[in-house]
């Protein structure tokens, strides 16, 4: 574990690279979503979900991209937080790191997420930082305004998996943001777009949760031109940052970094567009400048 004035952070060192715990100071309320005894079978071997934050990789081949992580890595302590390192996977030949640093009194934690090619030939992969969060809660996503002046082309797009319907009534879409209720209504649900201001919102029981993510335009994202995602089961909803697909030499590595805040926040309002205002100054939204940032 490593922790700050405002925050703990658990890490596991028996497998991953995983965060499995993100608590306020002084809380023993679990920011991030429990499923110790959740996963699947691979080709592989057995892939363990644990619950929390895991390094993914695009674009997704269900047995390499979730090729099992549960070996212990290696667990190298920094200045400010901590690198997990994966043993080069014997398949894949990539190997996944995950970097955690927060100042003593600062307000965000810092993730670093890194993919190095160990296989002798170029791969053409994107890094996907997935956050586990419990159910009940609500995404809160900006979304894009049309620019004056640049009427004719398509400025915004909203991207569906297989088993997602258009008439979800846990998707609320508004002018300028969206809202995805993290709730079981009997189906899966996964919807993506690009988020052109680099930051999603979660809010849950009485805490707000905003990660930051760098955003490259006009950058080759992968599923459509995603780099955020948002999937909703019974047992979790998912927050997914993706950095664009990159053409990886052998020896060379890619990386997506992002930032976490939290803070509690008390429930939230019924009044949607209180709430989008709430998670847009938390996470420093320039369209509320005006409204007392």
């Amino acid at each position: 574990m490593i922790q700050n004035t405002h925050y703990c952070v658990e890490y596991l060192k028996n497998a991953g690279p995983r965060i499995v715990g993100f608590r306020l100071r002084g809380s023993d309320k679990n920011l991030l979503a429990e499923t110790p005894g959740e996963g699947w079978k691979t080709a592989h071997g057995e892939y363990r979900l644990y619950g929390g934050h895991r390094l993914w990789y695009a674009p997704e081949q269900p047995d390499l991209t979730g090729f099992p992580d549960n070996d212990a890595p290696l667990v190298e302590t920094l200045p400010n937080g901590v690198e997990l390192v994966q043993a080069v996977e014997r398949i894949t030949g990539l190997q996944r790191a995950l970097r955690v640093e927060m100042e003593p009194d600062g307000r965000e934690v810092k993730l670093t997420h890194r993919l190095e090619n160990q296989s002798p030939t170029e791969m053409e992969i994107a890094p996907w930082a997935i956050t586990m969060l419990p159910p009940g809660g609500t995404v809160i996503l900006p979304q894009a305004n049309a620019p004056l002046g640049n009427e004719f082309l398509p400025n915004r797009n909203l991207v569906l998996w297989p088993y997602a319907h258009w008439n979800d009534p846990r998707v609320i879409v508004k002018e300028d943001h969206l809202f995805v209720r993290g709730e079981d209504r009997g189906q899966l649900l996964k919807i993506g777009y690009y988020n052109p201001y680099g930051w999603a919102a979660y809010w849950h029981a009485e805490t707000l949760f905003c990660k930051r993510f760098a955003v490259l335009p006009g950058a080759n994202y992968p599923d459509r031109g995603c780099n955020l995602e948002v999937y909703v089961n019974s047992h979790y909803a998912e927050l997914e940052s993706l950095g664009p697909l990159e053409r990886v030499q052998p020896g060379k590595c890619v990386s997506l970094a992002e930032t976490w805040e939290a803070q509690p926040a008390g429930r939230m309002p019924e009044d949607l567009e209180e709430a989008w205002l709430a998670a847009a100054r938390l996470c420093g939204h320039l369209s509320v400048e005006g409204e007392g940032m």
